[in-house]
Protein backbone atom coordinates (compact mmCIF):
# COMPACT_ATOMS: atom_id res chain seq x y z
CA UNK A 1 0.00 0.00 0.00
CA UNK A 2 1.11 3.54 -0.75
CA UNK A 3 -1.25 5.73 1.28
CA UNK A 4 -0.99 9.41 0.44
CA UNK A 5 0.60 8.88 -2.99
CA UNK A 6 -1.17 9.73 -6.24
CA UNK A 7 -1.91 6.99 -8.76
CA UNK A 8 -0.36 9.26 -11.39
CA UNK A 9 3.00 8.93 -9.67
CA UNK A 10 5.27 5.96 -10.39
CA UNK A 11 7.68 6.92 -7.59
CA UNK A 12 5.61 5.19 -4.90
CA UNK A 13 7.76 3.19 -2.44
CA UNK A 14 5.60 0.05 -2.34
CA UNK A 15 4.90 0.25 -6.09
CA UNK A 16 8.64 0.38 -6.78
CA UNK A 17 9.22 -2.52 -4.36
CA UNK A 18 6.59 -4.57 -6.21
CA UNK A 19 8.16 -3.86 -9.63
CA UNK A 20 11.57 -4.84 -8.23
CA UNK A 21 10.10 -8.16 -6.98
CA UNK A 22 8.67 -8.83 -10.44
CA UNK A 23 12.05 -8.14 -12.07
CA UNK A 24 13.72 -10.60 -9.68
CA UNK A 25 11.13 -13.26 -10.47
CA UNK A 26 9.82 -13.33 -6.87
CA UNK A 27 6.25 -12.84 -8.15
CA UNK A 28 4.51 -13.44 -11.47
CA UNK A 29 1.01 -11.98 -11.06
CA UNK A 30 -0.17 -8.43 -10.35
CA UNK A 31 -3.80 -8.20 -9.26
CA UNK A 32 -5.60 -4.99 -8.38
CA UNK A 33 -9.12 -3.61 -7.99
CA UNK A 34 -9.02 -1.73 -11.31
CA UNK A 35 -6.56 -0.02 -13.66
CA UNK A 36 -6.63 3.23 -11.65
CA UNK A 37 -5.26 1.46 -8.57
CA UNK A 38 -2.20 0.47 -10.59
CA UNK A 39 -1.58 3.64 -12.61
CA UNK A 40 -3.67 6.57 -13.86
CA UNK A 41 -1.41 7.62 -16.70
CA UNK A 42 -2.66 5.85 -19.83
CA UNK A 43 0.77 6.02 -21.55
CA UNK A 44 2.55 4.46 -18.56
CA UNK A 45 -0.02 1.70 -17.95
CA UNK A 46 -0.02 0.87 -21.66
CA UNK A 47 3.76 0.55 -21.53
CA UNK A 48 3.53 -1.87 -18.60
CA UNK A 49 0.77 -4.00 -20.15
CA UNK A 50 2.07 -4.07 -23.73
CA UNK A 51 5.84 -4.23 -23.17
CA UNK A 52 7.22 -4.57 -19.62
CA UNK A 53 4.92 -7.25 -18.16
CA UNK A 54 4.97 -9.51 -21.26
CA UNK A 55 8.80 -9.29 -21.27
CA UNK A 56 8.92 -10.25 -17.56
CA UNK A 57 6.30 -12.98 -18.01
CA UNK A 58 3.93 -11.25 -15.58
CA UNK A 59 0.16 -11.75 -15.65
CA UNK A 60 -1.92 -8.65 -14.89
CA UNK A 61 -5.50 -8.79 -13.58
CA UNK A 62 -7.79 -5.79 -12.96
CA UNK A 63 -10.83 -7.31 -11.23
CA UNK A 64 -13.52 -4.60 -11.60
CA UNK A 65 -12.46 -3.85 -15.17
CA UNK A 66 -12.76 -7.52 -16.12
CA UNK A 67 -9.23 -7.56 -17.52
CA UNK A 68 -6.84 -10.53 -17.50
CA UNK A 69 -3.70 -10.24 -19.64
CA UNK A 70 -3.74 -14.00 -20.22
CA UNK A 71 -6.79 -13.47 -22.44
CA UNK A 72 -4.84 -11.08 -24.69
CA UNK A 73 -1.66 -13.03 -25.34
CA UNK A 74 -0.35 -12.25 -28.79
CA UNK A 75 -2.73 -9.33 -29.28
CA UNK A 76 -3.39 -5.84 -27.97
CA UNK A 77 -5.91 -5.20 -25.20
CA UNK A 78 -8.48 -3.57 -27.50
CA UNK A 79 -10.18 -0.19 -27.69
CA UNK A 80 -12.37 -0.74 -24.61
CA UNK A 81 -9.33 -1.18 -22.36
CA UNK A 82 -7.52 1.77 -23.97
CA UNK A 83 -10.56 3.99 -23.34
CA UNK A 84 -10.52 2.99 -19.68
CA UNK A 85 -6.85 4.08 -19.43
CA UNK A 86 -7.78 7.47 -20.91
CA UNK A 87 -10.82 7.90 -18.65
CA UNK A 88 -8.76 7.24 -15.52
CA UNK A 89 -6.08 9.67 -16.69
CA UNK A 90 -8.72 12.35 -17.41
CA UNK A 91 -10.34 11.73 -14.01
CA UNK A 92 -6.99 12.40 -12.28
CA UNK A 93 -6.53 15.70 -14.14
CA UNK A 94 -10.12 16.79 -13.41
CA UNK A 95 -9.79 15.84 -9.72
CA UNK A 96 -6.50 17.75 -9.50
CA UNK A 97 -8.16 20.88 -10.87
CA UNK A 98 -11.09 20.57 -8.44
CA UNK A 99 -8.70 20.25 -5.49
CA UNK A 100 -6.79 23.35 -6.68
CA UNK A 101 -10.06 25.30 -6.86
CA UNK A 102 -11.08 24.24 -3.34
CA UNK A 103 -7.64 25.11 -1.95
CA UNK A 104 -7.67 28.53 -3.63
CA UNK A 105 -11.07 29.26 -2.13
CA UNK A 106 -9.86 28.31 1.37
CA UNK A 107 -6.72 30.43 0.99
CA UNK A 108 -8.77 33.45 -0.06
CA UNK A 109 -10.75 33.10 3.18
CA UNK A 110 -7.55 33.16 5.23
CA UNK A 111 -7.60 29.44 6.05
CA UNK A 112 -4.27 27.66 6.51
CA UNK A 113 -4.07 24.64 4.19
CA UNK A 114 -0.39 23.62 4.27
CA UNK A 115 0.94 20.51 6.01
CA UNK A 116 3.32 22.32 8.38
CA UNK A 117 2.74 25.54 10.30
CA UNK A 118 5.50 28.20 10.11
CA UNK A 119 8.01 28.15 12.95
CA UNK A 120 6.49 29.97 15.93
CA UNK A 121 2.98 28.83 15.07
CA UNK A 122 1.02 25.60 15.37
CA UNK A 123 -2.28 24.38 13.98
CA UNK A 124 -5.11 25.32 16.32
CA UNK A 125 -6.31 22.06 17.95
CA UNK A 126 -9.85 23.43 18.27
CA UNK A 127 -10.38 25.31 14.99
CA UNK A 128 -9.70 23.59 11.68
CA UNK A 129 -7.29 25.32 9.26
CA UNK A 130 -6.39 28.06 11.74
CA UNK A 131 -2.96 28.97 13.13
CA UNK A 132 -2.22 29.85 16.72
CA UNK A 133 1.09 30.77 18.44
CA UNK A 134 3.12 27.75 19.52
CA UNK A 135 3.93 28.13 23.25
CA UNK A 136 7.32 26.42 22.70
CA UNK A 137 8.59 28.46 19.75
CA UNK A 138 6.63 31.74 19.67
CA UNK A 139 8.83 33.20 22.48
CA UNK A 140 11.92 32.50 20.33
CA UNK A 141 10.44 34.42 17.39
CA UNK A 142 9.57 37.33 19.68
CA UNK A 143 13.11 37.26 21.11
CA UNK A 144 14.60 37.50 17.59
CA UNK A 145 12.44 40.52 16.73
CA UNK A 146 13.22 42.18 20.07
CA UNK A 147 16.95 41.79 19.45
CA UNK A 148 16.56 43.15 15.90
CA UNK A 149 14.58 46.15 17.19
CA UNK A 150 17.37 46.74 19.72
CA UNK A 151 19.76 47.19 16.79
CA UNK A 152 21.45 43.77 16.77
CA UNK A 153 22.71 42.45 13.42
CA UNK A 154 21.58 39.00 12.24
CA UNK A 155 24.96 37.47 13.03
CA UNK A 156 24.86 38.88 16.56
CA UNK A 157 21.32 37.57 17.06
CA UNK A 158 22.42 34.11 15.91
CA UNK A 159 25.36 34.19 18.33
CA UNK A 160 23.05 35.20 21.20
CA UNK A 161 20.63 32.34 20.49
CA UNK A 162 23.50 29.84 20.28
CA UNK A 163 24.96 31.14 23.56
CA UNK A 164 21.54 30.64 25.17
CA UNK A 165 21.37 27.07 23.76
CA UNK A 166 18.06 27.69 22.01
CA UNK A 167 16.99 25.00 19.53
CA UNK A 168 16.97 25.95 15.86
CA UNK A 169 13.73 25.49 13.85
CA UNK A 170 15.25 22.40 12.22
CA UNK A 171 16.31 20.83 15.52
CA UNK A 172 12.90 21.54 17.05
CA UNK A 173 11.11 19.98 14.07
CA UNK A 174 13.26 16.83 14.20
CA UNK A 175 12.67 16.42 17.94
CA UNK A 176 8.90 16.86 17.67
CA UNK A 177 8.56 14.86 14.41
CA UNK A 178 10.93 11.92 14.87
CA UNK A 179 9.40 9.92 11.98
CA UNK A 180 9.81 12.68 9.41
CA UNK A 181 12.80 12.67 7.03
CA UNK A 182 12.82 16.46 6.76
CA UNK A 183 16.15 18.06 7.79
CA UNK A 184 17.73 14.62 8.37
CA UNK A 185 20.36 15.23 5.68
CA UNK A 186 21.24 18.68 7.04
CA UNK A 187 21.69 17.97 10.74
CA UNK A 188 25.01 19.83 11.00
CA UNK A 189 23.67 23.05 9.43
CA UNK A 190 20.45 22.83 11.44
CA UNK A 191 22.15 22.33 14.80
CA UNK A 192 23.09 25.97 15.28
CA UNK A 193 21.65 29.39 14.51
CA UNK A 194 23.16 31.32 11.61
CA UNK A 195 22.68 34.64 9.85
CA UNK A 196 20.62 32.77 7.26
CA UNK A 197 17.93 31.24 9.49
CA UNK A 198 17.65 34.41 11.59
CA UNK A 199 17.21 36.50 8.44
CA UNK A 200 14.58 34.09 7.09
CA UNK A 201 12.49 34.55 10.25
CA UNK A 202 12.79 38.33 10.14
CA UNK A 203 11.67 38.29 6.48
CA UNK A 204 8.53 36.14 6.99
CA UNK A 205 5.37 38.20 6.60
CA UNK A 206 3.34 35.73 8.70
CA UNK A 207 4.83 37.25 11.87
CA UNK A 208 2.98 40.48 11.10
CA UNK A 209 -0.38 38.71 11.44
CA UNK A 210 -1.11 37.96 7.77
CA UNK A 211 -1.56 34.65 5.97
CA UNK A 212 0.59 34.25 2.85
CA UNK A 213 -0.14 31.74 0.09
CA UNK A 214 0.44 31.30 -3.64
CA UNK A 215 4.21 31.51 -3.14
CA UNK A 216 4.81 28.64 -5.55
CA UNK A 217 3.15 27.19 -8.64
CA UNK A 218 2.89 23.48 -9.37
CA UNK A 219 4.31 22.54 -12.78
CA UNK A 220 1.53 20.03 -13.44
CA UNK A 221 -0.02 16.66 -12.62
CA UNK A 222 2.85 14.64 -14.10
CA UNK A 223 5.59 16.67 -12.38
CA UNK A 224 6.25 16.93 -8.62
CA UNK A 225 8.27 20.13 -9.11
CA UNK A 226 7.13 23.59 -8.11
CA UNK A 227 8.33 27.01 -9.25
CA UNK A 228 8.63 30.13 -7.09
CA UNK A 229 6.20 32.93 -7.97
CA UNK A 230 7.14 36.58 -8.00
CA UNK A 231 6.24 38.29 -4.70
CA UNK A 232 3.73 40.48 -6.57
CA UNK A 233 1.68 37.31 -7.25
CA UNK A 234 1.50 36.20 -3.60
CA UNK A 235 -1.91 36.14 -1.94
CA UNK A 236 -1.71 38.01 1.38
CA UNK A 237 -4.74 37.90 3.72
CA UNK A 238 -4.58 40.42 6.59
CA UNK A 239 -5.69 39.94 10.23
Amino acid sequence: MDDGYSGTNGNRPSFERMIESLKKGEAHIVMCKDFSRFFRDYVEIGDYLERIFPFLGVRFIAVNDGYDSDEYKGSTAGMEVVMKYIVYSYYSKELSQKIKTVMSSRKSKGEFVLAQAPYGYMKDPNVKRKLTPNPDTAPVVRRIFELALAGKKVGEIAQTLNDEHIETPGAYFMRTNPKSKKFRKNTSSESCWSSFNVREILKRKEYTGVLVSNRKIWKGLNSPQTLCRDESEWVIIPD
